[in-house]
């Protein structure tokens, strides 16, 4: 694991926390029956850091410091424990906190914000559209099976993208993933109203959409919320 990645996901995870989007009170007794107890020492160490500059030392200097502290830096900056984590900090998020996500990267991915507002303007032809091609699934769909069904071909972002065509096709051209994640929460909560998904599901990937929707730098200049400039 590189410095820089360690740097923008120490500084992903401050975003999270210093623009509001802990929902989880409990989320330390949550954690600590997920971690093992060095993981969870550690992350909760740098998280609880109020200076970005001094968790980023942290976990640099904990990585550098033998074997075991290294794979406990790996264990919780990797997948699938990184998302896991953040879904614990996440944990009784609302619908809206998707779109205030991604609206933070007004200043680092105009294309995605284009797509997210472009959607929002037209979401009720994108549920119809959605709810048309959903309407023909066989009725045995299991919501176990959740998975193949979002990657059937006919809800596909990219089949919306011909259907629409226009600026719709061009901005989903555009987009470089976060546009895509409020796409795939339509998708989600409209399998959910069939029955073809389960609520608890759809739960779930709100709140790893919600994670990697929120990026590490809130501009160009890498100004972060809580100083430090890169």
């Amino acid at each position: 694991m590189q410095f820089n990645t360690i740097d923008t996901l120490v500084r992903k995870f401050y975003v999270l926390k210093e623009k509001g989007f802990v929902a989880n009170p409990n989320y330390k007794e949550d954690l600590q029956h997920m971690l093992p107890q060095e993981e969870f020492a550690m992350f909760n160490i740098m998280f609880e850091q109020e200076a970005l500059n001094k968790a980023i030392d942290n976990i640099k200097r904990s990585y550098t410091a033998g074997f075991a502290k290294k794979q406990c830096v790996i264990n919780i900056l990797s997948e699938p424990k990184i998302t896991q984590i953040a879904s614990v900090l996440l944990k009784g998020s609302q619908a809206n906190t998707l779109e205030k996500a991604i609206r933070l990267r007004e200043q680092t991915d105009k294309a995605s914000i284009i797509f997210l507002e472009l959607m929002r303007s037209i979401e009720d032809k994108l549920l119809t559209f959605l709810t048309s091609r959903i309407n023909n699934f066989p009725s045995n769909t299991s919501p176990d099976n959740f998975t193949q069904t979002l990657a059937r071909k006919e809800i596909s972002l990219s089949n919306a993208a011909r259907y629409f065509g226009g600026d719709f096709e061009k901005a989903y051209l555009d987009d470089k993933g976060a546009g895509k994640t409020y796409f795939d929460f339509l998708t989600c909560q409209v399998l959910a109203k069939h029955k073809f998904m389960h609520t608890e599901d759809v739960q779930r990937l709100l709140l790893v959409f919600i994670w990697n929707s929120i990026p590490a730098f809130l501009s160009k200049t890498r100004f972060t919320s809580v100083g430090s400039v890169h």
